[in-house]
């Protein structure tokens, strides 16, 4: 989930003081259990008095509010609010890219992933929902936009425009740019838990044009085993493809997914075929100079003993 809807009054305040302010809410959220107790005090996790009157002013926005105690899942979505709020004045601020960031928010609740080039960035923090799946709480950031956006409200509004729109909101695992003569382009993978026995691994290939990121590749799969599935080199440029099938994945299937949308060509890209039969699959993608194209492609049926 990519939160955009930064609602919080404005205030003037020193780089260092966001900075601390952050670490401190993502201490308190690191305080939190979803699987713990369902009603915190404010004193108990330190909440700040401004904070309590701002929660007790807009009680109707949660489940349970009382005088001097909130809900636990009330909690959770205040304190990621919060931390994405101050995360989005931190990155506006003129002193960021003074800054290694990943230094001074270094909580271990946080994951923080920077392009090669220093000017993409993914923070992401768990979701907190409970269960397998490990959903997260994610926001990206483009130092270029500060080129052109300098006030830090119109940074906000890009949060919720559709300038990040083709980010996935579980963060990503790195980010890789390549310089290319339609400008530089970024390589993001990925790998997300959804189940006990379920792993998406993917890589994405995205342009920054006219205002916003544009998708120009996609692949992922989602499998049993979270050893295979897809992995980039970023040396080589090269993105390899190697699984076998089973009930999530049951067929080989080598294609852009960016260009099977554009072509409608559902038939292609869900396919349904017999379980019964196994499959050892590879693909292999290699950068062309703008984008990945299939050069190999293998599919060999498992003979079962």
């Amino acid at each position: 989930m990519i939160l955009s809807n930064f609602t919080f009054a404005q205030e003037n305040i020193s780089f260092k003081k966001l900075i601390s302010k952050t670490n401190k809410y993502l201490e308190f959220y690191g305080e939190i259990s979803i699987y713990g107790k369902n009603l915190y005090s404010f004193n108990e996790i330190g909440i700040s008095k401004k904070d309590q009157k701002n929660i007790l002013k807009n009680k109707k926005d949660y489940e349970f509010v009382v005088r001097d105690s909130i809900g636990k899942y009330d909690l959770i979505l205040f304190l990621q609010k919060k931390i994405m709020y101050n995360l989005n004045r931190v990155v506006t601020n003129a002193e960021f890219g003074k800054n290694d960031i990943t230094q001074l928010l270094n909580s271990s609740e946080l994951d923080i992933i920077k392009s090669d080039d220093g000017k993409l960035y993914n923070f992401s923090i768990d979701e907190k929902t409970g269960g397998t799946y490990k959903s997260r709480v994610s926001l990206m950031h483009y130092t270029e936009l500060n080129n052109s956006v300098q006030k830090e409200e119109d940074s906000m509004n890009a949060q919720k425009s559709k300038v990040y729109e083709v980010f996935d909101g579980d963060g990503f695992t790195g980010i890789f740019s390549i310089p290319t003569t339609e400008g530089t382009k970024y390589v993001l993978t990925k790998f997300v838990r959804g189940c006990s026995l379920c792993f998406l691994s993917g890589v994405m290939l995205v342009t920054y044009k006219n205002g916003i990121f544009q998708q120009d590749f996609s692949y992922s799969l989602v499998l049993r085993d979270w050893e295979e599935g897809v992995k980039y080199e970023p040396k080589t440029r090269m993105i390899s493809v190697d699984y076998k099938t089973d009930d999530l994945t049951t067929d080989c299937n080598c294609k852009n997914y960016i260009e099977s949308e554009s072509n409608n060509n559902d038939q292609d890209y869900f396919q349904n075929v017999n379980q019964s039969n196994t499959f050892k699959c590879q693909c292999v993608f290699m950068f062309n100079g703008l984008n990945f194209e299939l050069v190999k492609e293998c599919k060999e049926k498992i003979i079962e003993d």
